[in-house]
Parts: C-alpha cells; structure tokens; sequence
C-alpha cells in the first residue's frame, strides 16, 4: 500500500508543479530563478518526455501546452489508481 500512497502524493505534487509553477516562468515574476534547478525540477516532475519539452520550451520561451497534458495524464492516472485500488478490494 505504501508504495501506492507515495505514487499518488508524487503524481499530486507534480500536478501542482505543472500547473502552478511551470505557467509561471513565462511570466514577468516566476515562481523559481535558477536555471539550474528549473531544469533539474522540470526533469524530475516532467520525467524524460515532459521534462525535456519543458525545458526546450523555456529555452525557446514558449510556454506551449505540454504541461496541460501533463496534468490531464496526472489526473487520468489519479483516476486510475483509485478505480484499480477499489477493484483489487
């Protein structure tokens, strides 16, 4: 169950990162300021495929929609979890 319980927490956080703090890098006062550990945080939320269109998104300065993909797939896999742990009962 454990296991299970840190993937929820892990895919909420990084619905929130996704829809609070990435949005607001495109903006005149962002959230974050190092480049460093924008990126670092891009790939650990975003993963491989969401972290690297992040990044190269910022490099262009184009906020494009990636990231309400992302949150539509985080919610999808919330909704997932929950069914699945119902079932399994």
């Amino acid at each position: 169950m454990a296991p299970l319980a840190f993937d929820m927490v892990y895919i909420v956080i990084a619905i929130i990162y996704a829809a609070v703090i990435y949005p607001s890098l495109f903006t005149e006062n962002p959230k974050a300021q190092s480049p460093e550990k924008i990126s670092f945080v891009n790939g650990l939320f975003g993963g491989l495929l969401f972290g690297l269109i992040w990044n190269r998104n910022l490099t262009k300065g184009k906020k494009g929609i990636s990231y309400i993909i992302f949150i539509i797939c985080g919610i999808t896999s919330i909704i997932f979890y929950i069914i699945m742990g119902l079932l399994v009962k």
